[in-house]
């Protein structure tokens, strides 16, 4: 993916480039620190802003749900973890096939 950014201060880019020598590395590859850096401290500080469910009401609302799907016994909740296995491992070897296939 291509990204252009037009109309930065010759002084921002000249900082940047400097910054990049200082750290061995491409402008392209330090402004992409620098993007990864924000986006995850923002996605960390969002993160770290939700309230947590208490793990009793948290078990509540899971066992309501599954029990309105109606996996209401231990042996259907087993099965059903067991389906889900079987298909994420499914889905993991499709992946691996089409990435060695690439």
């Amino acid at each position: 993916m291509k990204i252009i950014l037009d109309n930065l201060e010759p002084n921002l880019v000249e900082n940047l480039r400097y910054q990049a020598e200082q750290h061995g590395r491409t402008l392209e590859t330090e402004l992409k620190l620098i993007l990864t850096q924000a986006v995850t401290k923002n996605l960390q500080e969002n993160f770290q802003e939700q309230t947590l469910i208490p793990l009793e009401i948290l078990a509540a609302q899971v066992k309501e749900s599954l029990d309105n799907t109606g996996y209401n016994s231990h042996e259907q909740i087993i099965d059903l973890i067991q389906d889900v296995k079987r298909e994420m491992a499914e889905e993991h070897l499709l992946k691996a096939q089409h990435d060695n296939e690439l």
